[in-house]
């Protein structure tokens, strides 16, 4: 009886080894490599927050939406039995930067527009950069998060922005001889280089740089077309300014190209962003409401940025619906700490 005892005791250990070993396959995987990007040990990567001050955090309180997000993915864990491996999230966002600059940092092609000597005796050669459309490229003009360093033709240096003339230099690190880079040398930034195995969540648009809808559809899909798998997995957040008229065109475009991966942040907030954030509606938040509007207490002072309640509802929003959508990674049986928001 006591062998029997024994052995039903090992046989219980052998298969709680076995479950967890099952479990933690599903939920991590080992470090590997693809088009010579290394991945994460967790199986959900990095998360990518691409935008400009509202990405940033700006008049937040030191409080952003992806800073938030990060919060949230470390209680999920932790509610479900794991206290380590949260993913990263990076804010890359640049308070000011246009739809066209943040998407320049984040993949749209890039050349230089003439040919430029490396190491010049004297002053470095000035050169301009642009899109394969031809539009002037005005990177660094704000800030550099993922632009330095960057590769030019393969080349390695740093990136540096001479005026407001939309003028660079172009200094490589290793290379000491002098060479000439030649017209449409590719220009490619540290992000587009290094952090293509991240979900991107993009959120840009509202200081313009696009000359229509399907153009800002175009600077968009660069970014998502430039990551490991971003066909698959990305979100795109949509403007959360306006009235539902007057942004009717633009979220009918967004919905029919992306999907359940375009969240209408409007039409969302301004229907349950106060229940989201638990905040009792004031009578200007309904005047607000009811033409399809964000509320006011949702907003910081300017009437633009969010507040921290507002940056907090965002980032659940998001959450939910990567949750929604698969991008999040549980073991069998756990369940979310927050609903979804349609």
């Amino acid at each position: 009886m006591v062998i029997k005892k024994f052995l039903a005791t090992i046989a219980i250990c052998v298969l709680a080894v076995v479950a967890y070993a099952m479990w933690s396959s599903v939920y991590f995987k080992q470090v590997t490599t693809y088009d010579r990007v290394g991945l994460q040990s967790p199986k959900m990567p990095a998360v990518n927050c691409w935008g400009d001050s509202l990405t940033a955090g700006v008049m937040g309180d030191g409080v952003t939406y992806p800073k938030t997000l990060q919060q949230i993915f470390s209680a999920q864990l932790i509610a479900n039995g794991n206290r380590t491996s949260t993913p990263m999230v990076r804010n890359l966002g640049i308070s000011g930067e246009t739809s066209l600059e943040i998407a320049c940092r984040g993949g749209l092609k890039m050349h230089l527009r003439s040919a430029v000597m490396m190491n010049r005796p004297g002053h470095p050669e000035t050169f301009e950069i642009a899109t394969k459309d031809g539009r002037a490229v005005s990177i660094l003009r704000l800030g550099d998060v993922g632009v330095d360093p960057v590769r030019v033709n393969g080349i390695t240096g740093r990136l540096n922005r001479v005026n407001n003339n939309n003028l660079y230099t172009f200094t490589p690190t290793y290379i000491k001889h002098q060479d000439t880079l030649a017209p449409g040398s590719s220009v490619t930034t540290y992000a587009a280089t290094h952090y293509r195995s991240a979900i991107p969540i993009i959120f840009i648009g509202q200081n313009g740089g696009y000359q229509s809808n399907g153009d800002l559809i175009r600077q968009q899909k660069a970014i998502i077309k430039n990551q490991i798998g971003g066909n698959r997995q990305y979100i795109i957040i949509g403007l959360h300014t306006g009235t539902a008229k007057q942004r009717a065109d633009l979220e009918k475009q967004m919905q029919k190209t992306y999907g359940k991966h375009y969240i209408n942040l409007r039409a969302i907030l301004s229907k349950n962003g106060l229940k989201i954030a638990k905040i009792k509606a004031t009578a200007q938040d309904k005047q607000m409401m009811e033409k399809g509007m964000t509320p006011a207490s949702l907003l910081a002072a300017d009437a633009l940025h969010f507040n921290a309640k507002g940056y907090r509802t965002v980032a659940k929003i998001v959450y939910a619906r990567m949750d929604a959508l698969g991008m999040i990674h549980y073991p069998v049986g756990a369940q979310s700490i927050l609903k979804n928001y349609y």
